[in-house]
């Protein structure tokens, strides 16, 4: 079920990154193959992964909502579910490298906007599958 949801971000994040929109079909789906999991012993984790990668994603929102669309929250919360299977705090190791592999991409590419999706997802996909090695933190 974590590998249809990081798929369909995956997807979303291929569509941000083209044309700056995270559809909400492939968002949806990515929550959709979470929503067995809220019924097994992995709740918790699904649970505050998804909190703690979108709740400073959505601060970002309500204070600039045009600079940070509410798609990246949702998506956010489908990604920090995926990581909290494997490790919730996992989830603020991604918002880390997500934001600032963006901002140095902004950067060095001098461009004002930058689509955070393909970052984040690229950053969550990363711990997921680090973290089969151990621990993402201590």
């Amino acid at each position: 079920l974590a590998a249809i949801a990081l798929a369909a971000l995956t997807a979303a994040a291929a569509v941000d990154a083209s044309r700056r929109r995270l559809p909400d079909e492939l968002v949806g789906l990515g929550a959709l193959a979470l929503v067995p999991l809220l019924f097994t012993e992995h709740r918790s984790g699904v649970v505050l992964g998804a909190v703690l990668l979108a709740g400073p994603v959505l601060a970002l929102h309500l204070a600039s909502p045009e600079r940070m669309g509410f798609g990246d929250v949702k998506a956010a919360a489908v990604l920090g579910g995926v990581v909290g299977l494997v490790d919730p705090v996992g989830s603020l190791v991604v918002l880390c490298l997500g934001a600032g592999s963006a901002a140095a991409w902004g950067l060095a590419r001098r461009v004002p906007d930058v689509a955070l999706g393909p970052f984040l997802v690229t950053a969550g996909a990363v711990v997921v599958v680090g973290s089969t090695f151990g621990p993402v933190a201590p």
